[in-house]
């Protein structure tokens, strides 16, 4: 605003309060552009998993069986549409799928603690490896050795039972034996199956505080 002083020249008056209004006028502008434009989105680095068959979308086992053996104190889970198979000559259990491709199995152990003639009798029997991997891995905090590959039996006087397969055993040793827990696939078996299998095993876990 201008006006005029004792000379007749004119002069400028500076408003005060304009300057700090235009300037929180400006910051919001620029505020609520930014809240609107989109932002880009980043990927998570635990994305959830994919639901598998037999599997609920939170990752819980949907509608999966328990088997409970308070005995030798451990349970697993397995689909409830697979049947259970008690074993017969040691202590054993396990399951399959209605195609009989693919088995789930554990046995149980007293005659080495360490597992480590397990492991040398797993070799031989009637398998035999053809292509064969090991490492070390835990299951529910347990440590096991796990031995994988291709595999075939032998021996059989039936040719359709001396099949080839793909083979995991793990190896655990708890108190006085060795329990061991094996999947096999077989041909026809599913890449949706032989996830079911590693779940099967990842459910496997004892039951008492030993």
């Amino acid at each position: 605003m201008s006006s005029k002083n004792s000379k007749g020249f004119a002069t400028h008056q500076t408003v005060h309060g304009f300057a700090p209004i235009l300037i929180l006028v400006i910051l919001g502008i620029i505020g609520a552009a930014a809240y609107l434009i989109p932002k880009p989105q980043i990927p998570s680095l635990y994305p959830s998993p994919t639901p598998t068959a037999g599997q609920a979308p939170n990752g819980d086992l949907a509608n999966w069986k328990t088997y409970r053996d308070e005995g030798f104190g451990f349970e697993f889970k397995y689909p409830s549409e697979w049947d259970y198979h008690p074993g017969i000559d040691s202590p054993a259990w396990g399951v399959s799928n209605n195609s009989n491709d693919s088995y789930f199995s554990i046995s149980f152990y007293r005659i080495d603690p360490s597992c480590l003639k397990q492991k040398g009798y797993t070799y031989r029997g009637r398998t035999t490896w053809i292509e064969i991997k090991e490492s070390e891995i835990t299951i529910n905090n347990r440590k096991a050795s796990l031995i994988k590959g291709r595999a075939k039996w032998t021996g059989y006087s039936d040719p359709k039972l001396n099949r080839e397969f793909d083979y995991k055993i793990a190896l655990i040793s708890k108190g006085l034996g060795c329990y061991d827990l094996s999947t096999q696939a077989y041909e026809g078996a599913t890449d949706e199956t032989r996830k079911i299998l590693d779940q099967i095993l990842s459910t496997f876990q004892f039951t008492d505080k030993d």
